[in-house]
């Protein structure tokens, strides 16, 4: 009578499944990613977290990766192997994933302040300097615009997104003031002083005024007569101009009539409708 042992097939119990944060398959350790068969011991295999059961003598263990996506995340499969002195063969696979979750850095772009919004530059993503990322070359896209207020100063704040191959990123701001500080000039000639005897008080000049922001300035015109003699007296006319940020400026023509057979209450009776329709007229401005 003969006995026959029937030696067993060997079983593997692979590693559990490995999420590895990181760059590429040289961030798998310290059992780097291979495409050919690498030969490992039972306590490699051990130390990876698997096992294997046999019955022969002895057993060969190795494993092998295949990448399945290169492209965030990036997915390997390992696939072990083990080969029992009878030539006896068992299978088991891991999955490994590996993941940049790192944020993308930069600092927030250089604020400027101009003094028009004409001044305002354009959009650039260029601003944005010191991009960097621990795995790729990060790309910068502009984000959104936002305009606070409406009077001066104006502030806007743009913003531009830094992000990787992965998606990960970050937000950075810059911050533009918009703040005119320059007053309104005026361009043509305004005689400062006048004086006449018993000649017609001069006609309002027409004035035009020029600002390096506004378009259409205000203007704001005025007359006061102050007296002298009951014959004599000073009449002062102001042009307040004033430009969208409140610079202002104010510019005088004071004409002096000298004693004459027409007295104050005379001219100001004389003049009463003409000073009404000065005091309404606007100055032409550009």
């Amino acid at each position: 009578m003969s006995l026959f042992f029937y030696a067993q097939s060997p079983n593997i119990t692979p590693p559990a499944n490995l999420g590895i944060s990181g760059c590429d398959e040289t961030n798998i350790t310290p059992f780097i990613y291979s495409d050919v068969a690498v030969i490992i011991t039972e306590g490699d295999l051990i130390a990876m977290g698997g096992s294997v059961e046999y019955s022969t003598p002895s057993i060969t263990l190795s494993y092998v990766d295949n990448l399945l996506f290169s492209s965030c995340p990036i997915r390997i499969i390992r696939t072990f192997t083990a080969i029992d002195s009878s030539n006896r063969t068992d299978t088991a696979t891991q999955n490994l994933s590996i993941n940049d979750d790192i944020a993308t850095s930069a600092s927030n772009p250089e604020a400027i302040s101009v003094q028009c919004i004409s001044n305002v530059p354009p959009q650039d993503r260029s601003v944005v300097i010191d991009e960097t990322d621990n795995c790729s070359i990060p790309s910068v896209v502009f984000v959104s615009e936002i305009l606070d207020g409406t009077s001066c100063p104006i502030v806007i704040t743009r913003t531009y997104r830094i992000i990787d191959e992965c998606g990960n990123s970050i937000d950075v701001v810059q911050i533009i003031i918009i703040n005119d500080e320059i007053v309104p000039q005026l361009i043509s000639t305004l005689e400062p002083n006048i004086t006449i005897s018993c000649g017609e008080i001069p006609e309002v000049p027409t004035l035009e005024f020029i600002d390096n922001c506004t378009s259409n300035v205000t203007v704001d015109f005025g007359e006061i007569i102050v007296p002298i003699t009951s014959t004599a007296y000073t009449l002062i006319r102001t042009w307040t101009v004033t430009d969208d940020c409140s610079n202002q400026i104010i510019f005088n023509q004071e004409i002096t009539k000298e004693d004459c057979n027409l007295s104050t209450d005379d001219y100001l009776i004389k003049s009463e409708k003409k000073i009404r329709n000065i005091f309404n007229k606007r100055s032409t401005y550009i």
